[in-house]
């Protein structure tokens, strides 16, 4: 935990810079006065940066599935590449609005801050899969209120004074992260890492499910703000509602976390209430005036970007509990939230170049409202689906639980321990590799490549050890490990 006080830090102030600069706080009092004006300054910058930063991590994914030295250049790169993109990118960001607001300019150094914006994002997740699971939810969460409050601060200020604070923290932001990436210990590499097919397929298993409820409230949260920002004050009032929604939600998580000393809540658990409310703002919408919009944003900012902030827990808590790069994880992720982000500004976006807004408006919340509809049986079917494949114990909405776990003995005793329990209980020697490998946390999949033996071998002999042991789940066969006490005598010898 020594290292979350850096890590924190760090990724607060590089959400803070990313923030200002793609959610298009940085507009100066003397231009953009109008929503037009807007469009034709800011928006090239926005498209060109959500292109980007959708397009990079899919490029980094695909060099990550590819061979060693590919994946060794890139990953050389991609810190270089991140401070070179965000500099260049700030530079042409503020010589474009100070001199002749050329949407060409604009639209350049979107590309580039895009670009620096993805490999940042990617590197940060590399340090948030090294830390526990209990240290990578409290810097989330604390970045979470952190960056909130200081881009309310710098919400307020003339870009004239923006643009240096900004610069300052983007070479601190630069700076924290080389450090924390320098620091923190290295994740341990796949022995006989599976193909990509494989590996693509295990990353949509587990993170199809809180990737799908992200991706969709993404899509309506953009959509939302692009369209508030014509009717709901500007730009600056809209980013400012979203910003309170990020502090409520995540400092509201955080309080009970700590009061109560509770896990955070699973993104699959939260879903179902955050698509309900969004969809009860989306129904009204297109019948009520522009006064319920601020609102309206409040609330589905609260529940978006909570949703989103977990699940940059979940993705790392994938990487750190499978063998799976983290690059290769987050790339997966969030080439395909970015993805739908720059879809949902693009959807926000269009009523306002043409006639007729409020049919407009109404279709496209007719349309969010059906997508939401038909995601929940889609995310109940997957669950369904995932608890028949995977057995006992398994399901996709315990993934972090069942997968990241604090081990109670280190490897020895805890054969031992696997091993005695086996003796007493007719436990098979082919068997006992398994439970040993479930006992220390490890996924259905990290257990097939460990063995050489495929997925559907593990999961028929977890079945049998489960029904040898009576018990129900993995976290159940961990706990019995962890409390069997035949290991060097005691009170409980000689109980399984």
């Amino acid at each position: 935990m020594k290292n979350v006080p850096m890590c924190c830090y760090g990724f607060i102030i590089f959400l803070v810079v990313n923030v200002y600069l793609l959610w298009g706080v940085a507009l100066p009092a003397s231009h953009a006065q109008t929503l037009g004006d807007y469009d034709t300054i800011i928006q090239p910058f926005r498209f060109g940066a959500s292109g980007t930063m959708a397009i990079v991590p899919l490029l980094v994914l695909a060099a990550e599935l590819s061979a060693n030295r590919v994946r060794q250049i890139l990953r050389a790169a991609l810190l270089p590449c991140a401070a070179l993109g965000s500099v260049i990118g700030l530079l042409f960001f503020v010589g474009a609005t100070i001199s002749v607001d050329s949407p060409v300019l604009y639209g350049i150094a979107g590309v580039l801050v895009g670009a620096g914006n993805s490999c940042c994002f990617l590197l940060w997740g590399v340090v948030l899969a090294r830390l526990t699971q209990a240290g990578c939810t409290l810097v989330l969460l604390l970045s979470g209120v952190g960056s909130g409050l200081l881009n309310l601060g710098l919400f307020s200020l003339p870009s004239t004074l923006g643009y240096p604070i900004v610069a300052i923290l983007l070479v601190l932001s630069l700076g924290s992260l080389r450090m924390s990436l320098r620091d923190l210990p290295a994740l341990p590499s796949q022995d006989r890492p599976p193909s990509p097919i494989q590996r693509l397929k295990n990353l949509g298993a587990a993170l199809g499910e809180p990737l799908l409820c992200v991706c969709a409230l993404a899509l309506a949260f953009n959509v939302f703000r692009e369209v508030a920002f014509a009717q709901a004050g500007g730009t600056a009032m809209v980013n400012a509602i979203s910003m309170l929604g990020l502090i409520m939600g995540t400092g509201a998580i955080l309080a009970v976390l700590a009061i109560f000393k509770v896990k955070a809540p699973e993104v699959s658990g939260i879903y179902p209430l955050a698509t309900l409310v969004v969809a009860a703002c989306m129904v009204p919408f297109p019948f009520v005036g522009p006064d319920f919009y601020l609102s309206f944003v409040f609330v589905i900012s609260v529940f978006y970007l909570l949703v989103e902030t977990l699940f940059k827990g979940v993705v790392a808590a994938y990487a750190r509990s499978s063998g799976e790069s983290a690059l290769t994880a987050f790339g997966f992720a969030f080439g395909i939230e970015f993805a739908m982000m720059g879809v949902g500004s693009l959807m926000g976006a269009l009523p306002r170049g043409a006639g007729g807004e409020n049919q407009v408006m109404y279709v496209i919340a007719l349309v969010l409202l059906c997508m939401y509809l038909l995601v929940v049986p889609l995310v109940s079917a997957y669950r369904k689906h995932k608890g028949k494949v995977d057995g006992p114990g398994m399901e996709a909405s315990n993934f972090v639980q069942e997968r990241v776990v604090i081990r109670p003995v280190d490897a020895d005793e805890l054969q031992q321990r696997c091993e005695a329990i086996a003796a007493r209980s007719g436990i098979s020697q082919s068997e006992l590799a398994v439970m040993v490998l479930l006992a220390a946390g490890q996924t259905v999949a990290a257990g097939s490549r460990r063995l050489s033996l495929s997925e559907n071998t593990i999961r028929s002999h977890s079945k049998a050890i489960y029904r040898k042991l009576d018990v129900h789940s993995k976290q159940e066969l961990i706990d019995l490990v962890a409390n069997f006490r035949g290991v060097g005598g005691g009170d409980d010898a000689g109980k399984p």
